[in-house]
């Protein structure tokens, strides 16, 4: 999938999303990965939804973003019961979506010059 939108107003430009991998300023990235419109950060180990614990979603949102994107794959799949619930009683709001979709949300949100934040298994 090519991702069109590309304003140059951050540094994080993803480019292309396929098969577990991104391009990314030129440069190829396997998932999973941590984005912000100025950060890429590689995470060693949550290549799985059911690997994702609280310690991730307390680093994201240590830094406290505007919008959480949460890239499951290719298809959408929930946190589980727990962790959701987690999510809840912190008032974080995270968006699960396909990995695709959260690639072409992350690009869109980033040129408005919205205060995003990715996670892409």
């Amino acid at each position: 999938m090519q991702i069109q939108l590309d304003n140059g107003e951050h540094s994080v430009q993803i480019e292309a999303y396929q098969d577990g991998k991104l391009k990314i300023n030129k440069k190829d990235y396997s998932l999973p990965l941590y984005l912000t419109p100025e950060s890429i950060e590689q995470i060693r180990d949550c290549s799985q939804l059911r690997n994702l614990t609280q310690n991730h979603i307390d680093k994201i949102m240590a830094n406290k973003p505007e919008v959480v994107l949460l890239g499951t794959g290719k298809t959408t799949r929930f946190l589980d019961e727990n962790l959701n619930a987690y999510c809840i009683s912190n008032h974080f709001v995270i968006d699960v979506m396909s990995t695709d979709a959260a690639c072409r949300t992350f690009m869109l949100l980033a040129a408005e010059g919205r205060d995003v934040a990715a996670l892409l298994l």
